[in-house]
């Protein structure tokens, strides 16, 4: 009898840690998807490092790759930016409109 109650105690507590652990996950999640609404650059930013990084621990090979292709997409996001900045080829007679460069003025007002 005195191992029986020993062995209901075990079960009680794993259980109620069980619960403490789903309710503990539950708000992780809840706090994730309040983070991702009201900032969703930096939790996009957590979950690719967390990836990254869980990723580099299991396999380090495709850590590697990951991070190569990673590289190679902040360098292209970057080249195409410096790209879009550059000024455009317009015609002289677009400048030298009497509307100057505005496009909310009328050339007749």
């Amino acid at each position: 009898m005195r191992w029986a109650f020993g062995f209901f105690t075990l079960c009680l507590v794993l259980a109620i840690v069980r619960a403490a652990l789903i309710a503990l996950a539950i708000a992780t999640v809840l706090a994730l998807i309040y983070a991702f609404l009201t900032r969703p650059r930096e939790t996009l930013v957590f979950l690719g490092v967390l990836t990254l990084s869980g990723l580099a621990t299991a396999q380090p090979l495709a850590f590697i790759i990951a991070l190569a292709v990673l590289g190679v997409a902040v360098v292209l996001a970057d080249w195409k930016r410096t790209l879009s900045n550059q000024p455009r080829l317009t015609d002289q007679s677009e400048q030298q409109s009497p509307g100057g460069n505005r496009p909310d003025r009328d050339v007749l007002g």
